[in-house]
């Protein structure tokens, strides 16, 4: 929680709980009624219940023979926190959340953890958003100008 720690000093006693699971866990898991999961990576597989409700989470892991580097998504800094909150928002009431990746990238799960914590997001701290435009912004031009140069 570090990157947590440094933009908010008492996050550890403000924060909401959260479980974190991830890989294949094949036992059931306590969790507190007031606790919200955070099942994250292809790889992360579990079942059993939350809240008196049956979950299943399935393994997407595949391997290297399985995935097609063609066809890679988009790395683009705006889409990832676009999908990232997106679904943070479509799952505001939910007692879990399963994120999709291998691997989850770190600005994602400081998404995914300050919004199940109900904390504040370093993501969009007021002194970091004109060094990650302009980087955003650079990046944008010069991949435009290799598009045109043909690189």
């Amino acid at each position: 929680m570090h990157i947590l720690d440094a933009s908010y000093p008492d996050i550890n006693k403000k924060m909401k709980k959260i479980h974190y699971v991830v890989g294949k866990v094949d036992q059931p898991i306590d969790f507190a009624e007031d606790e919200k999961v955070l099942f994250v990576g292809n790889c992360t597989s579990w079942e059993g219940q939350i809240n008196g409700k049956k979950v299943s989470i399935k393994s997407r892991y595949k391997t290297c023979s399985e995935v097609d580097e063609t066809k890679t998504k988009s790395n683009d800094l705006l889409l990832t926190h676009l999908k990232t909150l997106f679904t943070c928002f479509i799952n505001l009431k939910a007692k879990y959340i399963r994120v999709k990746g291998c691997t989850v990238c770190v600005a994602d799960h400081v998404h995914y953890i300050s919004f199940l914590g109900k904390t504040g997001n370093p993501n969009f701290d007021r002194r970091m958003i004109f060094t990650i435009t302009l980087a955003y912004l650079k990046m944008r031009v010069m991949r435009a100008l290799n598009w045109l140069l043909g690189r």
